[in-house]
């Protein structure tokens, strides 16, 4: 396949960067999936420990909410850049629309 940027460059991007960028837009998503259940479930740690929290007063409960949603979007944030790296090393923009499409197809299913 051939794509022609805006300055008139010429770029190649075979089939095996394609599905490279789609593989890894789906190890993405089912790595923010994980996360994400991991952080916002009731069975788990960080949320009893804020439920626990918000018994003390309403002050500890905001730093408290405000340190587990910084801590929450760490992997995630970690995550994009990794894909958005390796999908443009290996399919310039399009590589990063593929791995944003493979990220959104496998969170609807999994959120």
């Amino acid at each position: 396949m051939c794509f022609i940027e805006d300055d008139g460059k010429i770029f190649n991007i075979s089939q095996r960067s394609v599905i490279i960028c789609c593989i890894l837009g789906l190890y993405s998503g089912v790595i923010i999936c994980y996360c994400t259940d991991y952080w916002t479930s009731n069975s788990r740690s960080p949320v009893q420990e804020l439920a626990e929290s918000c018994k003390k007063g309403v002050a500890i409960n905001v730093i408290n909410s405000l340190a587990l949603g910084y801590f929450s979007c760490f992997i995630p944030i970690i995550c994009f850049i990794f894909t958005i790296y390796f999908a443009f090393s290996n399919g310039k923009i399009y590589g990063i629309a593929i791995s944003a499409l493979g990220i959104l197809s496998n969170l609807s299913i999994c959120l």
